[in-house]
């Protein structure tokens, strides 16, 4: 029951490829373990500077033309809606799996906007049913985290905090789903619609008109099915 020559040779492989995979992490571990804090910093910027440009292309290419006219693809939307939900609910890797601090982490992601484009494709309301991929909890945890990224933003850089378009798409959002999905709160959904027709009257807001059309008639909708949801519990 003696081995041969070439099951010898063919374990001794094994043995130096297993040896030559752990010198390889290890060696890995240690480059990066050796970056600087400037270093990585740049490493943390450009992944968050790619997320960023990969959710915009994302969005652009769900636009397609028909006849001279430009069009949005459903499916195309609602595949952007599915990544963007992954995306912002799964925990954060840096590239390399490098350590850094959760304040850089929030902060780099916030200078490029990657929380509130990740928001708004996984809402995806003004053209999908509101929040087709998430629970009520990982749509408050989106939302959540693009506030989050948006007051960092402010406080590291004076970015001026929650300009009022910004408020409009966040406050339209939480109310699609707190007045969408189970467990929601429908009085908040009811005060947030109210809140966006507010600021959509107010004179300084730059909202383009057939923009601001859409968004009312949007709040007003979502108004009518929260009141028809009451009228109908009521009379049970």
């Amino acid at each position: 029951g003696g081995y041969s020559e070439e099951q010898l040779m063919s374990d001794r492989m094994k043995v130096e490829l297993s040896s030559g995979v752990r010198g390889a992490s290890t060696l890995m571990t240690s480059a990066r373990d050796s970056y600087s804090d400037d270093e990585k910093k740049e490493i943390i910027q450009l992944e968050c500077a790619l997320a960023s440009t990969k959710c915009r292309m994302d969005l652009e290419n769900t636009v397609c033309d028909v006849d001279g006219d430009k069009l949005f693809s459903t499916d195309s939307l609602a595949a952007v809606a599915r990544k963007a939900s992954l995306a912002a609910t799964k925990t954060h890797q840096p590239i390399g799996d490098l350590k850094v601090s959760s304040s850089l982490a929030l902060t780099s992601r916030a200078q490029f906007g990657v929380p509130y484009l990740q928001a708004l494709s996984a809402w995806s309301g003004m053209y999908l049913t509101p929040w087709p991929f998430c629970t009520i909890g990982q749509a408050r945890t989106i939302l959540r985290n693009a506030r989050d990224s948006i007051t960092a933003a402010g406080k590291a850089w004076g970015r001026p905090t929650n300009s009022k378009i910004e408020q409009i798409f966040l406050h339209t959002a939480e109310a699609d789903l707190e007045g969408g999905l189970v467990g929601g709160f429908v009085i908040e959904a009811e005060r947030l619609y109210k809140r966006v027709l507010d600021l959509l009257a107010e004179d300084d807001v730059s909202v383009e008109s057939y923009a601001a059309t859409m968004l009312k008639t949007h709040c007003l909708l979502g108004l009518g099915k929260l009141y028809l949801y009451d009228a109908e519990r009521l009379s049970k």
